[in-house]
């Protein structure tokens, strides 16, 4: 993975506690559950441990196209408590209420472990284009942020 989170862009931030893998349209295999009773718009999010989590495109422009992942994929520098982080994503509305955060919680990855936060395209209510913005947060302290530009879907 090439990518990286460039401090010098507008509205992205990184911990220096963490380090960045890459930030993008993000290829990930593993093994995932679905996590219900959480406070995004279907209630659900997937969690679980990617083998390989690889950024294909980190332009910071994505496709509006069911199927696609993207997000910030990071890895803790130093050892760390393993307390629950909370990330969040920022959107235009979407859904039947309009929503435009979503909020989950992250386990914190063991010291040198990669940790993903992203969001997949999986109903067509969510290809909503502009902007979307990603943050993790420790508590009251914030992690990362990361602005990702959602483009229309092409007809």
């Amino acid at each position: 993975m090439q990518a990286s989170i460039s401090h010098a862009d507008t509205g992205n931030f990184l911990h220096p506690d963490y380090g960045s893998l890459g930030a993008g349209v993000v290829v990930a295999t593993g093994d995932v559950e679905i996590v219900t009773d959480q406070d995004t718009i279907d209630g659900e999010v997937l969690s679980g441990v990617a083998t390989t989590l690889d950024v294909v495109d980190d332009s910071g422009f994505v496709p509006a196209k069911i199927g696609t992942s993207f997000g910030v994929v990071l890895y803790v520098k130093k050892p760390m408590e393993q307390v629950p982080l909370v990330a969040t994503v920022t959107h235009p509305p979407m859904g039947s209420e309009g929503r435009v955060l979503q909020t989950w919680p992250v386990r914190t990855p063991q010291w040198g472990a990669a940790l993903y936060v992203g969001y997949t395209l999986e109903d067509s209510f969510e290809l909503v284009p502009g902007d979307w913005t990603f943050r993790l947060y420790d508590g009251a302290t914030q992690i990362m942020e990361h602005r990702f530009e959602v483009l229309a879907p092409q007809s």
